[in-house]
């Protein structure tokens, strides 16, 4: 078992200077598929968000729309509203700062750079961006997760009035 833990990897030729290797190909193989992924994800997002505040104004429209009186019902309906735009709000800009990172990285890869070429800098902007774009998604859901609650006890309470 040591002899087989301790076997030196096998090295592999180097490429030539300026030329991608397999290795290099397959993972902007996987980075595209993984944005296409995430893209998925917000379409999914914005329209979980957008769709459900139709919806109630639709069934609204018909029942409790020329009898308005302000109520519970009606401020859930305006908060669960401004939470689910707010989600789709932030899935777009989740889907602007993927992008904004994967132009960043093809044009590393035109500039035969390597993430360990890049200066301080230019890694932390990097980072940033897809911080960014993290951190709005996961917002995005959440705000998604409050949205529904609130839209179906506005529903709930405007029905049966």
């Amino acid at each position: 078992m040591a002899h087989f833990c301790s076997r030196q990897q096998e090295q592999q030729p180097e490429p030539p200077v300026g030329q991608a290797t397999d290795y290099d190909l397959r993972i902007d193989e996987q980075t595209e598929a993984f944005l296409a992924k995430k893209h998925q994800l917000t379409y999914f997002i914005v329209t979980a968000a957008v769709v459900p505040i139709g919806f109630a104004l639709t069934i609204l429209n018909d029942r409790t729309m020329l009898d308005f009186h302000l109520s519970w019902g009606w401020a859930l309906l305006v908060v669960g509203g401004a939470f689910g735009l707010l989600a789709g709000g932030l899935a777009l800009l989740s889907l602007w700062a993927e992008i904004s990172s994967y132009q960043r990285h093809i044009k590393n890869r035109y500039k035969r750079k390597s993430p360990e070429d890049l200066s301080d800098k230019e890694t932390r902007e990097w980072e940033c961006i897809n911080n960014v774009a993290g951190a709005s998604r996961t917002f995005a859901f959440g705000l998604l997760a409050v949205e529904m609650p609130l839209l179906a006890v506005s529903l709930i309470d405007l029905i049966s009035a």
